[in-house]
């Protein structure tokens, strides 16, 4: 861990503790800041060790982070448009002392992911915007309507850039809304990107699914196996014991 720590913040943001691997992230809540979907993506994803992991639209890096608690990948890039959220990732890749490990690069997804070697990355990761633009509340910044709402980056964009960048049967790992799963589908499939796990979240056993994840794979099969609901909250409002586990994966595990 970098010990300037507090040299590394500026004006309104703050250090969070990630309870993995004693990691810490820098988030300002009146910008951005990440929820419980992150986590779920990043346990969701699976890698292995010796995997190129690629996370498209990264915000403030929380993903990279916990995948690289969770999995110890070889080597993770993550891109980010907007300025001011690449350069809270990067001072908190540095922070972690990560910089051998995670790369942060700003600009637009759909430039930056062009220069990559085609068909060489092992494992593509998005939490992408989940509404269409004009749709839903009004964004308390431009920062938030950006990461919110499809201005910069749609459906459309993240099947075209992970089917460009991904190997053959490299796999695409997605946490998105369910009642726009069948739109996702479709354009994934469009682009040689087929569906292959599927696992619906609940906030609670008596609620409704209100987030998705999914796994498509390139080139690959049409079978498509539906995991067990995930359950966020007991019907007293206590974290289940299984986000409980979630939230205090550290151990590498990454196969090979």
């Amino acid at each position: 861990m970098n010990r300037n720590a507090r040299l590394l913040l500026r004006a309104g943001e703050r250090l969070d503790d990630l309870q993995r691997a004693g990691l810490r992230i820098i988030q300002n809540p009146d910008l951005y800041a990440f929820s419980v979907d992150s986590v779920l993506l990043a346990s969701f994803a699976r890698a292995k060790h010796r995997d190129v992991v690629v996370d498209l639209g990264t915000g403030t890096g929380v993903i990279p982070l916990l995948m690289w608690a969770r999995w110890r990948p070889a080597r993770i890039i993550a891109i980010e448009v907007q300025p001011q959220l690449a350069d809270m990732a990067r001072r908190s890749v540095v922070l972690n002392d990560l910089e051998d490990e995670i790369e942060i690069v700003e600009g637009d997804i759909r430039d930056v992911a062009s220069r990559f070697d085609h068909s060489k990355v092992d494992v593509v990761v998005c939490n992408p915007p989940y509404r269409p633009v004009g749709r839903g509340p009004k964004p308390d910044s431009p920062v938030l309507g950006i990461a919110h709402a499809e201005r910069m980056f749609t459906l459309s964009d993240l099947a075209a850039v992970a089917s460009r960048i991904l190997k053959s049967s490299g796999r695409l790992v997605v946490v998105y809304r369910p009642e726009r799963l069948a739109e996702l589908i479709f354009e994934l499939t469009q682009k040689r990107l087929e569906p292959k796990r599927v696992r619906f979240v609940h906030p609670m056993p008596s609620r409704p699914a209100k987030m998705v994840l999914l796994e498509a794979v390139k080139d690959g099969g049409k079978q498509l196996s539906v995991l067990p609901p995930l359950f966020i909250h007991s019907q007293d409002g206590s974290y289940t014991p299984e986000i409980m586990r979630l939230y205090s994966e550290t151990d590498g595990s990454g196969e090979g």
